[in-house]
């Protein structure tokens, strides 16, 4: 995985309750993902803070996390979530998304 101040690019996922989902697709785009990354929103609308646990340690710094302690719904979440984008382009997926290629 390669992250970058300099990067274009933020990759804001929404969640709601599925984490062992959402390590998969972390885990998928890990793995496929060849452009360099600014940071990674993770918008978890279901209150569980166990979102925490599926971020790998050496990139923690890369990533912001949003719990909502009350369910906004996504639409909510994902404007949140995009108030907190500072680069030029966003790269949007869910929880429940495999990569399979590069």
């Amino acid at each position: 995985m390669i992250f970058s101040s300099e990067s274009d690019v933020t990759v804001v996922i929404t969640c709601c309750g599925r984490i062992d989902l959402l390590r998969e697709t972390l885990n998928s785009f890990f793995d496929c993902n060849t452009y360099p990354i600014k940071k990674i929103i993770i918008t978890e609308d279901s209150g569980d803070s166990s979102v925490y646990s599926v971020v790998p340690e050496e990139y923690k710094q890369y990533f912001d996390i949003i719990i909502n302690t009350k369910n906004l719904g996504q639409i909510r979440s994902i404007d949140n979530a995009y108030a907190r984008v500072d680069t030029n382009y966003i790269f949007h997926c869910e929880e429940d998304w495999l990569f399979y290629r590069k």
